[in-house]
């Protein structure tokens, strides 16, 4: 299946639940502990595959400076419009990328303190995706940084 048919696909047919937005906030509680027990309570946060912003948004509102990337730009609109609901535009920026080409997209902005990823985007691309993708992330990674995959909402 070619990639471009692919991501027609997803952004066509998934839709994030509305308890993806529901447990942000709680989310987000659990990322700062992690955060903090890395010694890591401010700083600027890589969202690899943000979505519709719910981590980077919620972390902007804790005080870190979020970056937000996505292949689908109607979920960065939805997440734009949402960090200006929340009051944080200014601490969010969202890119339009594919996260393969992560530094072409967002090095401009490294380097990172923490990077995350959640839900299912790791794996899409396959093994060899994510592994250059990781090499690139780590790049763009301060020495001691975090990187945090998930699964939770």
């Amino acid at each position: 299946m070619n990639e471009a048919f692919r991501s027609e696909i997803w952004q066509k047919y998934w839709v994030p639940s509305i308890s993806e937005w529901s447990r942000a906030e709680s989310s987000v509680e659990s990322i700062c502990r992690i955060f903090a027990e890395n010694g890591i309570t401010s700083g600027k946060v890589l969202d690899l595959c943000c979505g519709t912003g719910r981590l980077s948004i919620w972390l902007a509102k804790k005080g870190f400076t979020a970056v937000g990337l996505d292949i689908s730009s109607l979920y960065l609109e939805d997440a734009r419009k949402r960090a200006c609901e929340y009051g944080v535009e200014s601490k969010v920026k969202f890119y339009l990328g594919d996260m393969r080409n992560v530094d072409d997209v967002v090095g401009l902005e490294s380097p990172f303190d923490c990077v995350i990823s959640f839900r299912n985007s790791i794996g899409f691309w396959g093994d060899k995706g994510d592994e250059m993708m990781f090499a690139k992330v780590r790049r763009m990674t301060k020495k001691g940084g975090v990187l945090l995959i998930g699964e939770c909402d």
